[in-house]
């Protein structure tokens, strides 16, 4: 995974660190030089203090008065250097470093372990067939972090089954099963989804955590950034969901009227919980046997549009913000006002909005001229020698056409670097 466990246990290094002020101090027992090591105060800490007795002995006290102040003094700087010294130094990718109470993790950014959590609690709605694929590395993107920092909820067709693969995976402690509910590929995920939701939003509020997004992924997403990383990310922007719009080809036409039309997203979104709320109350509670029935927007029903596409890819954006009005040709291009999400180029040739998830879909060297940043992401992997990513035809629909959706078939170590320095938070498939 982009992010591992330290390279040596936290308890050796600290005890060779209070060690060595031990040794520089001439000092044991309860000095001062001896708490320094554990200046972060929570209870792994202050298993180091006594510790230090340990390394240094009986050898380690002394009596002078100035050597015990000089020692305090060099025992002062030589932390300071230290402190300094890591939390300036690039981390190692994939790699979490600990000194004392200091923690340098995978997104660069120094941070005490001891200070308070932040703000931004992520709840990862899984939806599956019958199992978590990769659950090794779903398990180290969350065991890094506070359990009270995420929730972890899976939708499988089979529930029985992926109960039984989240306990032999390791994640009965990260994940929770929902009851099953009806689902079907592309006319109904939004069951799924909605049942995700409202188990979601009955979690209690979590202390010291005042912002909840809800992030959508399937079961061939893995993430490329860590959970800390991506809820800061996300805090930045509170009130704010995050939707991958498609191009205007992409979107449906009212019959009769081609001035309103839907906004059609990529299905992985990330909600606000103000918009998370907004879609389970104005859509009907799924149903363990009976499709979900798309209710009326703006008066419009869904059979009142050309073109269907996926349900899920169109539903939730105009359940929450509405549909869009538009010119009656593109030679008048406009922007579109959405509160909560924001604005968005009519007309426009390539995705737009925010895109936290990397897949590409369709031709990407054509896209990727056109300034399409996921299409370019996938040229860039095309060229890297030690990774592999190609683009079969995949549900063809007869006389029409096939979906070309982008495979990654391996990544290397240039690959993985690629997709973790990009601004993307999860990649598919």
């Amino acid at each position: 995974p982009l992010w591992s466990k330290p390279r040596s246990p936290r308890r050796k290094r600290r005890r060779s660190q209070a060690g060595v002020l031990c040794w520089v101090g001439g000092m044991g027992g309860s000095t001062p030089a001896e708490k320094l090591v554990g200046v972060g105060g929570d209870d792994s800490d202050s298993d180091v203090a006594s510790e230090g007795s340990d390394v240094g002995g009986g050898s380690c006290s002394g009596s002078a008065a100035w050597r015990i102040g000089l020692g305090f003094a060099f025992a002062v700087v030589a932390a300071w250097a230290l402190v300094h010294h890591w939390s300036r130094r690039e981390p190692v990718a994939g790699q979490e470093r600990s000194v004392g109470s200091l923690a340098v993790g995978k997104s660069g950014l120094a941070e005490v372990a001891s200070a308070s959590p932040g703000k931004t609690r992520l709840h990862v709605l899984f939806m599956g067939m019958d199992q978590v694929p990769h659950a090794d590395i779903w398990k180290e993107f969350f065991h890094l972090e506070p359990p009270e920092s995420y929730s972890f909820l899976v939708h499988c067709k089979n529930e029985q089954t992926c109960n039984a693969s989240v306990i032999a995976g390791g994640l009965g402690d990260y994940a929770q099963v929902v009851p099953s509910v009806f689902n079907a590929w592309c006319d109904d995920l939004l069951s799924p989804m909605l049942q995700l939701l409202k188990y979601a939003l009955a979690k209690p509020p979590a202390p010291g955590y005042s912002v909840d997004k809800f992030a959508f992924v399937s079961s061939e997403h893995l993430p490329v950034k860590p959970l800390r990383f991506i809820r800061e990310e996300l805090g930045k922007r509170p009130d704010e969901s995050d939707f991958c719009v498609h191009p205007i080809w992409w979107w449906m036409t009212l019959k009769g009227d081609n001035t309103t039309q839907t906004v059609t997203c990529y299905q992985w979104s990330i909600l606000s919980r103000k918009d998370a709320i907004t879609l389970r109350e104005r859509m009907p509670d799924p149903s363990p046997t009976q499709q979900l029935i798309v209710p009326r927007v703006e008066g419009h029903a869904w059979n009142d549009f050309n073109v269907h596409h996926c349900v899920d890819e169109v539903a939730v954006f105009m359940t929450i913000f509405g549909l869009a009005h538009v010119p009656s040709d593109y030679n008048h291009p406009v922007n579109l006002s959405f509160p909560g999400f924001g604005t968005l180029e009519y007309p426009h040739w390539t995705s737009q909005g925010r895109c936290d998830y990397f897949g590409a879909e369709g031709w990407p060297a054509v896209k990727a001229e056109k300034g399409d940043e996921q299409a370019q992401a996938v040229m860039a992997l095309t060229k890297i020698p030690d990774s592999s990513i190609i683009g079969p035809p995949s549900h063809c629909d007869p006389g029409v056409a096939c979906e070309v959706i982008w495979v990654i078939e391996m990544l290397g170590p240039e690959g993985l670097r690629l997709l973790r320095e990009s601004k993307y938070f999860l990649a598919r498939k």
